[in-house]
């Protein structure tokens, strides 16, 4: 029986084996590594695109303030979505910011079960960080056991100026520094710049010149994953801070993460 690599169809096995080395070592020099697909991987993120703009405009959707909280029970099989406005949001240290956040369900039955392109993709970028972290292709569905769970979100940045300062992730690096985990994180961008929105938008800083560097999708690179070390510096651009304010789904930039997080109960 012919073995097939968990990231198929996009990645094959032999594929991953030259890219591994080569993603790693550039993250130790530059500190992120812009990883190219293919036409039918910008695909997959148009469609969860247009998955999220339906999700947001159904009448049941429902927005939490931003210094609300849940437990990783409560999405097991729901979504929770939050603003994320000033800089006292999340566990983290303050980082300001405007912005909303969707976590998406958590539990790996569910996700397994639905056809919904958003958990395809979700679980994708998943099992692509734990191969490149050497962990277990599933590892952060179970955080009881594992203590550790993957805090699958978007974030989606309002036109108008939604954006996130300059920063560098501290809190989490510090708590997995015992557990020998690597704090990647791997994203991509949901939204097309110039297509979705005009100005602004994801970036990192180059740690060997110190530039900046944008991140997203364009229409010249439309099929792209962001791999990035979180403790190097990064944030969000202000988003068209010319038009008027709206967090509307037609206009705006959308980015999904799969993140590990330490399981705190």
């Amino acid at each position: 029986m012919k073995i097939t690599s968990p990231l198929d169809p996009y990645i094959s096995k032999s594929q991953f084996k030259d890219l591994k080395s080569e993603i790693l070592t550039t993250i130790k020099k530059k500190g992120y590594y812009i990883l190219q697909m293919d036409h039918s991987f910008g695909e997959l993120l148009d469609s969860s695109l247009n998955e999220y703009r339906r999700l947001i405009t159904d009448k049941k959707y429902r927005i939490n303030p931003s210094t609300s909280s849940f437990r990783w029970e409560d999405i097991k099989e729901n979504y929770f979505t939050k603003y994320s406005i000033g800089s006292t949001n999340g566990g983290g240290y303050p980082i300001a910011q405007l912005l909303k956040t969707t976590y998406l369900p958590s539990s790996i039955e569910f996700l397994s079960k639905s056809k919904s392109n958003i958990f395809k993709l979700s679980r994708f970028l998943v099992i692509l960080r734990n191969l490149l972290s050497d962990l277990p292709i599933s590892f952060g569905y179970s955080p009881k056991t594992e203590k550790f769970w993957n805090a699958s979100r978007i974030h989606h940045y309002p036109v108008g100026g939604g954006f996130m300062s300059r920063h560098l992730d501290e809190k989490f690096p510090e708590i997995m520094k015992s557990s020998m985990i690597p704090f990647l994180q791997v994203s991509v961008s949901l939204s097309i710049r110039s297509r979705d929105y005009f100005q602004g938008g994801g970036y990192v800083i180059d740690k060997q010149n110190k530039n900046q560097i944008f991140t997203d999708r364009t229409l010249e690179s439309p099929s792209s994953i962001t791999i990035f070390d979180g403790s190097g510096l990064h944030g969000v651009q202000e988003v068209d801070p010319s038009e008027v304010f709206t967090f509307e789904p037609i206009k705006m930039r959308a980015a999904l993460f799969a993140s590990t997080y330490p399981f705190i109960s």
